[in-house]
């Protein structure tokens, strides 16, 4: 597994941890372990975003050993990290940073917030990618 940050806005105040796993054995054992609760029960998610203030998280271990400005965490599988994944997660991590933030879902009907959320859920997802491709150049990811 390797693990980097991603930030949420330009004073990098709130991140999400981001985790990219080798098997699906590892991240679903490590998200297990982390607190989520499979709402369906069974184990076929390709990747995952939970944010520490919504849900997936258990009250005593939402905020253990957390640092203030983590505001969740994503987890990938390396060999179904695709566009759409990575973009369809970042969106999640993008919505619960703006509830977290904005505390209303109304708001993003307004021009102004609505450019906010998509600037977000944007770098979010150029941040991944950024990230991943240092780390494949140095040899520390690879796909099969």
């Amino acid at each position: 597994m390797v693990a980097f940050k991603i930030y949420c806005d330009r004073h990098r105040k709130k991140w999400y941890m981001v985790r990219i796993f080798p098997t699906k054995k590892e991240m679903f054992s490590w998200n297990k372990k982390d607190g989520y609760n499979n709402p369906k029960g069974r184990d076929k998610y390709l990747g995952v975003t939970r944010a520490y203030s919504v849900y997936y998280f258990d009250k005593g271990k939402k905020t253990k050993g957390r640092k203030s400005g983590e505001v969740g965490c994503i987890s990938f599988l390396i060999d179904h990290c695709t566009s759409g994944i990575v973009s369809h997660e970042c969106t999640h991590a993008a919505l619960y940073w703006f509830l977290d933030t904005y505390k209303k879902i109304e708001k993003l009907l307004m021009p102004e917030y609505d450019e906010k959320f998509a600037w977000v859920q944007g770098n979010l997802t150029r941040q991944v990618w950024v990230h991943w491709f240092k780390l494949e150049k140095q040899g520390k990811i690879a796909q099969k």
